[in-house]
């Protein structure tokens, strides 16, 4: 049990460091709620996992150059202000793979889908 909340913990340190650009290979599992501060860049053949949880995303979350974003059975809420305030957008291989989850969010906002 120490080991999930010292990996969650770490986890949300990598998320909330906005300057790394792009993340690691990071997992986080458990009926936890993750808050992610800024855009989340999942690219150059990194993978992020989130898996039975709630992510609160606060920015626009884009997957390219060949990362993977993984959303396994999670709530993925998107914390925006008003209409159109983030995107989402895959391109460049980037793959996003959403299994038994659901993505929704208080105002509308912008989806990109291209390449490969």
């Amino acid at each position: 049990m120490l080991y999930r909340t010292h990996l969650q913990a770490l986890i949300l340190l990598i998320f909330l460091g906005r300057s790394l650009g792009q993340v690691a290979s990071a997992h986080s599992e458990g009926n936890a709620v993750n808050i992610h501060l800024g855009d989340m860049i999942v690219a150059g053949n990194y993978t992020v996992i989130f898996r039975n949880c709630t992510l609160v995303q606060n920015g626009n979350i884009f997957v390219r150059e060949n990362g993977t974003l993984l959303l396994d059975n999670c709530d993925l809420v998107l914390n925006q202000s008003g209409m159109y305030q983030y995107n989402m957008e895959v391109h460049d291989n980037g793959r996003l793979f959403v299994l038994n989850s659901s993505l929704s969010s208080e105002y509308s906002f912008y989806q990109y889908y291209d390449g490969d």
